[in-house]
């Protein structure tokens, strides 16, 4: 059993220790401190605690020092230089990210995560785990491969939370995971979601589609790129002619609505019965996240609000006429009306969209 001390007296610290009495019973905490010297001696009314002055940190035993506060790094420092406390002995906890968690009770244990400062340290074997226990095989490829995709990534400061996304396409795709699929994916950045995916899906081609020209250095045995603007005619043509079907399409790239769009719409009829359309980072505006490539079209429209339109001839049966009960439906286009009458199913998650087609 592992004592811990919990830095930071507020909201997150005390929601942290309840957690700690309640569901992780191979810690004990021995104190919860705070830098406030307002607050020394005020009662936490948790298990008998008040809170302390940092100074503890050199009077008692303990083996971890959990951060719960907002400049987590500057009291990391204050924890080292000050009380000497080695970083391999503190774990932080992201603050948006937990009360987030306390405004949505659902699985608050679980999604509650320990953050390394040293992330290669012995100590953080059993913390790394618990990070991402339960998450399924393809968070953990993406935390190996350090995609932003995955529930954290490691940077030069150490680890951060990120999009995780990977936990709800790995619903969509675990059953079809062993077949010979072909994915495609917008935007490849870094590669290295090219290479989880490659070790996710053994007998798939992998197909990596993006405006920089270093990319093709990410070719390699079932990795294949394609140079250039996945809202492009040209690009989108290439991909077309080069493999006639996809089973899976990831759209990670401008993360501009307009050109979301447009890569839907023409990829559509490529995209195989069954297949999965995947359109990631959603609320990142009509500008995109790049601002040195501007994106093709500029929408106004949301792409989640453009992908809700094409979502309401789902409630209508099969067997009815929706001229009759969708309004001006035979005035759309005849690609759109093709869409409509394809979708099977949609899954909003934070920051994304999983399509599935019929």
């Amino acid at each position: 059993m592992k004592k811990i001390i919990i830095w930071g007296a507020g909201e997150l610290g005390q929601f942290v220790l309840k957690q700690v009495q309640v569901y992780f019973k191979e810690w004990v905490c021995c104190g919860i401190v705070d830098r406030n010297k307002a607050i020394w001696g005020d009662p936490i009314y948790m298990g008998g605690f008040t809170i302390e002055s940092p100074e503890i940190l050199e009077q008692r035993q303990w083996d971890l020092l959990i951060i719960c506060a907002n400049k987590y790094w500057e009291i990391a420092g204050t924890a080292e230089q000050t009380y000497g406390v080695s970083k391999s002995k503190m774990l932080w906890v992201d603050t948006v990210w937990s009360r987030q968690m306390i405004m949505n009770p659902r699985q608050m244990w679980e999604r509650l995560v320990f953050m390394p400062f040293v992330p290669d340290a012995d100590e953080y074997a059993e913390a790394l785990e618990e990070i991402v226990h339960g998450e399924g095989l393809l968070n953990e490829l993406g935390i190996k491969y350090n995609t932003d995709k995955a529930q954290i990534m490691y940077e030069k400061d150490g680890f951060r939370l990120t999009h995780d996304y990977l936990r709800h396409y790995e619903r969509a795709l675990y059953e079809i995971k062993d077949n010979k699929n072909v994915l495609c994916e917008l935007g490849c950045g870094t590669g290295a979601s090219l290479k989880m995916w490659k070790e996710y899906l053994p007998q798939s081609q992998i197909v990596g589609v993006d405006i920089n020209t270093c990319a093709d250095s990410y070719k390699e045995d079932r990795i294949d790129i394609v140079i250039g603007n996945a809202a492009h005619d040209e690009t989108i043509n290439v991909i077309k002619e080069k493999y006639k079907s996809l089973d899976i399409i990831i759209d990670d790239a401008s993360h501009a609505w307009g050109d979301m769009r447009i890569s839907f719409e023409k990829l559509w009829d490529v995209l195989a019965s069954g297949g999965i359309y995947i359109i990631e980072d959603v609320s990142c505006g009509s500008m995109g996240s790049f601002p040195q490539y501007p994106p093709v079209c500029w929408d106004a429209q949301s792409i989640f609000d453009y992908i809700l339109d094409r979502a309401k001839i789902m409630n209508f049966a099969r067997d009815w006429n929706p001229e009759y009960n969708r309004y001006h439906f035979e005035h759309l286009p005849e690609h759109i009306k093709r869409i409509e009458y394809e979708l099977d199913e949609i899954h909003i998650v934070h920051g994304s969209l999983i399509i599935r087609k019929r």
